[in-house]
């Protein structure tokens, strides 16, 4: 799971240089810049989920660049991955099942494509595999908030819309945002 950018060069760039900020109130926060142009910076805040990450990132650019959003790559094993695509509450999710387990992305906010990519090499245990992807294009000088849940589950295990998307209301506040989920829990991330 990993950004990755356009570049100066015109190639794909993920991140690698990671700042841990702190771990509070069960919101995981770190801060991260693009090696090749640091004025392409990234607040991340990621909170589990029983089955999952809820990842809130806010992302400042100098540049205008391409930027793309990875799940987990799923290997091909004995049948086709399968791609499902599901609307909840006007929020798109799409699911990979490979026969063993699945992987679901959903996109809350932010992202202007969700789609998935057949790749080679890039799993350990098989040639081929899928791997869901957001992608948006942002501008030089913008700021902007990405809002998206990472699920897995077994393979057979339907998903409920509340598995989906586990949020009930979204709240933007002057430095963040207040999550109130299904479970009745509240998060607030604060940047």
């Amino acid at each position: 799971m990993n950004y990755i950018f356009k570049n100066a060069k015109n190639e794909w760039e993920p991140l690698r240089l990671y700042d841990f900020k702190k771990f509070e109130n069960g919101i995981y926060y770190r801060d991260a810049v693009l090696e090749t142009n640091p004025g392409i910076k990234l607040q991340l805040a990621d909170i589990p989920l029983p089955n999952g990450i809820l990842r809130i990132d806010h992302i400042s650019s100098d540049t205008a660049t391409a930027i793309r959003l990875g799940h987990y790559a799923l290997p091909k094993l004995e049948k086709p991955i399968t791609t499902t695509k599901r609307k909840i509450k006007g929020h798109e999710a799409m699911i990979i099942d490979n026969g063993q387990y699945q992987l679901a992305i959903v996109n809350v906010k932010g992202w202007e494509k969700v789609y998935n990519v057949a790749t080679k090499n890039v799993h350990p245990q098989s040639k081929i595999s899928k791997v869901l992807n957001l992608s948006d294009q942002i501008k030089a000088g913008e700021n902007k908030t990405y809002i998206t849940l990472m699920l897995w589950k077994k393979s057979g295990e339907k998903w409920s819309d509340d598995e989906l998307l586990p949020i009930r209301k979204l709240v933007q506040s002057d430095d963040g945002y207040r999550i109130y989920l299904n479970s009745g829990e509240l998060k607030n991330v604060e940047y």
